[in-house]
This record gives C-alpha cells, structure tokens and sequence, in this order.
C-alpha cells in the first residue's frame, strides 16, 4: 500500500490485515517502485498524489518495466484542504469497507 497519510495508512493496513490480507506500506513513489521490484503483489493500493511521484506515474511504470510483475492497482485520492494546502488527516477518501470490497473485486477480475 503506497500512501503517504500515516494514519489513513494504519486504518486500512489494519482493516485489510484483518481480512486475511498480508499488507506492505510505503509512503512515497521511490519506496513503492523499490518494493514493487523486490516482491511479488497480489494487488497495489497507491494514493494519485504519492510524494516523489503520483500513482498514475507508478502504473506507467508498472506496464512498461520488466523488472515489476505485473499487478492489479486501486488508485485512490486523499482529500486536500483547499485553504491549508496539505492534506487532512481527519477524512478518508474512500471508507475502509468500501476498500476491501474494491481489493476483493479487483483480485477476482
């Protein structure tokens, strides 16, 4: 999972671990390709404005370098405040139950 949110990160780490999924986090794009290259993935979850590199950019890299093993993405988007310019750490762009149906969906495809 490539979000940079700590907290979203913890929630659905924590939500999908107790489904019975084994869960890697990372909080930037250089980490996220580093562990994509390491490992093999049943399913990438990566947020659209991951830090040193957004998630569409992580998918571009996912179809085109030999090195990645090919694996399904859920691109989701973190809320920004708009006034503050950061990110709020209160909402969540996607319910965590919302989420487990779309990992499960995506790994039955």
């Amino acid at each position: 999972m490539a979000i940079s949110d700590s907290t979203l990160q913890y929630q659905y780490s924590s939500r999908l671990s107790s489904e019975g999924f084994n869960v890697a986090n990372v909080s930037d794009a250089n980490e996220c390709l580093d562990a994509l290259r390491c490992r093999a993935f049943d399913i990438l979850i990566v947020e659209t404005e991951l830090p040193l590199g957004q998630g569409e950019g992580i998918i571009e890299v996912l179809r085109n370098d030999s090195q990645i093993q090919a694996v399904p993405a859920v691109i989701i988007e973190i809320p920004v405040d708009s006034r503050k310019g950061h990110r709020r750490s209160n909402g969540s762009p996607l319910a965590i139950e919302e989420l487990v149906q779309v990992v499960e969906s995506r790994l039955r495809q």
